[in-house]
């Protein structure tokens, strides 16, 4: 009985690899077809925000870098609650927000909006191409018009006419993202490069201003230390009162 549960396991196991190589073989020559390449990202639950990252600016993003774009994403969808929500589709949106702000965590219905999200966001189209035999390109236009606002942010990533490469391997039970970038290799926009940084300055500061405020804790106790022990001397003080000489009359 363990033999044959084993063998099975074995079998369900290679087959599960073939389904994937033919996956990802499929998806590859799609790419090629248009001079694209796939970038391997980490296969967690983070790969979506990491795709993006690497897509368009060409560089292994941070952890902090993932993170921050992730909360970015739940505080929209928070925002724009209305334009999101379903009512009698997705009933668990404020649920599925507060587990989505969780590192590592997708498994949930609002997972599935979060490429139009992304679109919306930063005012590009996502083009989406996937190893699905039925949709193999997928294109993603921001729905979301809000000039105002993007005039008055002026975000640095706004380049309406560039979309945003991805790849998704559409495996059941094994659904990934990867990043794209052009065969010849990356050609990295200056503004790709800004919203990176962009992306991690908030964190960074953060950082350095906890930094500094415990520098200065322990400068000002060592300080204080330094005074409680060490004596003070005592002043001498002189309070003897001078005296004038008296003045010598000299007669001639």
């Amino acid at each position: 009985m363990m033999r044959k549960a084993k063998r099975q396991s074995s079998n369900e196991f290679q087959r599960r690899q073939l389904v994937s190589a033919h996956h990802y073989e499929r998806l590859d020559n799609i790419l090629a077809s248009n001079e694209l390449e796939r970038v391997d990202v980490p296969p967690y639950g983070d790969c979506f925000f990491a795709a993006v990252l690497t897509s368009i600016t060409g560089m292994n993003p941070e952890q902090t870098a993932t993170n921050s774009l992730r909360s970015k994403v739940c505080k929209h969808l928070n925002e724009k609650k209305n334009h999101y929500k379903i009512e009698g589709i997705n009933d668990n949106y404020e649920n599925d927000i507060d587990s989505l702000k969780t590192p590592g965590h997708w498994d949930c219905e609002i997972a599935d909006s979060i490429p139009l999200v992304m679109a919306n966001m930063t005012g590009r189209p996502l083009r989406i191409f996937s190893s699905d035999v039925n949709i193999p390109i997928l294109d993603v236009h921001p729905d979301i018009v809000d000039v105002p606002t993007l005039e008055k942010k002026k975000p640095i990533y706004l380049e309406k006419e560039k979309p945003i490469y991805l790849a998704y391997l559409k495996v059941p039970n094994e659904e990934h993202y990867d990043a794209v970038q052009p065969k010849k290799g990356i050609q990295c926009t200056a503004l790709d490069k800004e919203l990176y940084t962009k992306l991690t300055e908030l964190e960074v500061q953060k950082q350095k201003l906890e930094t500094d405020r415990k520098k200065k804790e322990d400068l000002l106790l060592e300080t204080a230390e330094m005074e409680s022990s060490t004596p003070r001397k005592r002043v001498k003080h002189d309070h003897t009162v001078p005296t004038t000489p008296k003045s010598t009359k000299c007669g001639y």
